[in-house]
């Protein structure tokens, strides 16, 4: 994407959608050179935010316009392709920060793993709105959080969900919570990791080692601290 149309308010349209939209103009953080079609998103839902508001997680609609000039006023002007995304939002500079870490690690080390292990990454765009600065992080929409924890799940999906960490790239999670994996109804097809807000790289002992997650493991099979507590939290480990 060359740039990306932001809505000024993250609230949810519920009004008349043919009335005009005022947009903030984001660019990407790493521009890629060649013609690129501007997009617009369109808030959906609310989905998180932190007590102080400086971060917040909507889901959206991302669409191209195919004959745009400027800015459409409406969700269905022109012809267009669209998809459903999930964009956080920062809104200070600690923030902003956290953002393009975690879009680095998006653009490098889970490059491989996107659309498969995590989602698909469509850019992290940077601009000003009338509050101040503002960041968004845009990620394919791979479904809802887990809504129990983890060991409750049938041991296929949990062996999947271990599957995923082990999958990783070189790459230490920070936070594998039952909210960090998503998924459509349940599906394996879906199942994904995401929000590597806290990730760091990591040289992980077990990259190049066959880990058979169907027995029973223990810290002798494993010997990364992230992947043996993720183990225990799943009930695969003793």
């Amino acid at each position: 994407m060359s740039r990306l149309y932001w809505p000024q308010s993250t609230d949810p349209r519920t009004s008349d959608e043919d009335a005009p939209l005022p947009f903030n103009i984001l660019l990407p953080m790493n521009p890629v050179p060649g013609p690129q079609r501007p997009y617009f998103a369109y808030i959906s839902d609310n989905v998180a935010e932190t007590g102080d508001g400086e971060l917040e997680v909507v889901r959206a609609t991302l669409q191209t316009e195919l004959d745009c000039r400027d800015a459409p006023t409406s969700h269905s002007s022109g012809s267009s392709t669209e998809c459903d995304v999930v964009c956080k939002v920062a809104h200070s500079k600690l923030r902003l920060n956290e953002l393009k870490e975690e879009a680095r690690l998006y653009e490098g080390a889970l490059a491989p793993l996107q659309g498969t292990v995590v989602p698909k990454y469509y850019g992290c765009f940077i601009g000003n709105s009338p509050d101040g600065v503002v960041g968004v992080l845009v990620t394919e929409d791979c479904g809802d959080p887990l809504s129990r924890e983890l060991k409750s799940y049938s041991k296929r999906f949990r062996q999947t969900a271990l599957e995923a960490l082990m999958d990783r790239a070189g790459v230490a999670h920070g936070n594998f919570t039952r909210r960090n994996i998503v998924s459509w109804d349940d599906d394996l097809e879906w199942l994904r990791l995401v929000n590597f807000q806290s990730a760091r790289e990591h040289d992980c002992p077990c990259v190049a080692k066959s880990i058979d997650t169907t027995k029973t493991l223990s810290w002798g099979d494993i010997r990364c601290h992230e992947l043996y507590y993720a183990c225990v939290k799943a009930q695969l480990c003793f």
